[in-house]
């Protein structure tokens, strides 16, 4: 591929170029869009009852907290109503829900769902593929909360897997332009960038010890001109291409992004096999 062809000649409509509904998908139309796009969106792929399992354990996890702090929960109420109420009353507690969504079985079976590997198997051409459990991530991605947010990346120097490596990004609730969608740029996964790796900040501006990977030779204005937003419904997936470059958007709405983020490499991949499926943990 000529280096920014794609990112100088976008399509009229850049979501057709990267969606298929399920029942259109096939093999030679899933390569198609991910070698020319580096993404590929799978509309209604996820018709099984494990998206709802895992936001039920969530909201199980978020009750038992409130009641654990003397705070009563609505049993009506939504997984966005009762986070809120526990992120306002400490947002530790919400933080600690967080961390152990990861140890659920729910969230193992949605990270790990026969038809997301399905894709990941066809994209990748392979019949093995390595899954490591720790670059499996689960996000919330609460309004107003930008320390929490990725600046223009492209998730190999995070990573540091297979060639290639796929993200699969799967909501558990629809995500709407006015939550802040995921932004990428379309074909732009032909080459690695330049980093410099700076500390992330936190919600007072202190430096934490945990770092950032900043694109070094891009301009983020340019790349938010040329940018797509991806809005989803639960049951779409997003497959990327670890090189193609994407970034949080800004929620400014009351609910949360609430998202299943795996990572899928060839097992065999000369690379991965060659340093003894080392990676970066």
């Amino acid at each position: 591929m000529t280096p920014n062809a794609v990112l100088d000649t976008p399509p009229d409509d850049p979501i057709a170029a990267l969606e298929l509904p399920v029942e259109a998908m096939s093999a030679e139309a899933l390569r198609a869009r991910f070698d020319t796009q580096g993404a590929v969106i799978v509309r209604g792929l996820l018709q099984d009852a494990r998206i709802a399992d895992l936001r039920e354990a969530l909201r199980a996890m978020i009750a038992a907290q409130l009641r654990h702090a003397d705070l009563f929960p609505d049993p009506a109420a939504d997984i966005d109503t009762l986070f809120n109420t526990l992120c306002v009353h400490d947002r530790a507690l919400g933080a600690a829900v967080y961390e152990a969504a990861r140890q659920t079985p729910a969230f193992y079976a949605l990270a790990t769902h026969p038809w997301i590997q399905d894709v990941a198997r066809t994209l990748l051409d392979t019949d093995l593929l390595h899954v490591p459990f720790d670059k499996a991530m689960f996000r919330i991605d609460r309004a107003h909360e930008p320390w929490h947010e990725f600046q223009w990346h492209q998730d190999y120097p995070y990573n540091l897997m297979g060639q290639p490596t796929i993200t699969a990004w799967a909501p558990l609730t629809p995500v709407t332009e006015a939550m802040g969608p995921l932004h990428i740029v379309p074909g732009s996964h032909d080459r690695l960038h330049r980093v410099r790796l700076l500390p992330k900040t936190g919600p007072d501006g202190a430096p934490r010890a945990s770092l950032t990977a900043h694109l070094a030779d891009l301009d983020p204005d340019g790349l938010d001109a040329r940018a797509v937003k991806i809005c989803l419904e639960p049951g779409d997936v997003l497959f990327f291409h670890q090189l193609l470059l994407h970034r949080s958007g800004r929620n400014a709405a009351p609910r949360a992004r609430w998202s299943v983020v795996p990572r899928y490499a060839a097992l065999l991949d000369p690379g991965l096999v060659g340093r003894g499926w080392a990676y970066e943990r």
